[in-house]
């Protein structure tokens, strides 16, 4: 996976996204013939929805950070307690 950050033909900054899946071995050609035209389509689907939640997550503003909770003695990671 490769994210490239790229100019936009109208002077904004975007990003380039690129994944790809590399298969070797003996059954190689194999997968490739059986599955290659749905592998193909999974990854455009993933692509798309990997645009469409960055999309969505830069157009909403972020919600503020929670702040950090603070304890007088850490939890017994066994039963929970303190």
């Amino acid at each position: 996976m490769e994210f490239i950050e790229i100019e936009l033909a109208n002077g904004e900054l975007g990003t380039e996204f690129t994944c790809w899946e590399t298969f070797a071995g003996v059954l190689a050609p194999v997968v490739k013939a059986t599955y290659g035209s749905t592998l193909v389509e999974r990854f455009g689907d993933y692509q798309r929805d990997v645009k469409a939640y960055l999309e969505s997550q830069s157009s909403s503003p972020s919600p503020p950070p929670n702040p950090p909770t603070s304890k007088s003695e850490p939890e017994n990671p066994v039963n929970g307690s303190t």
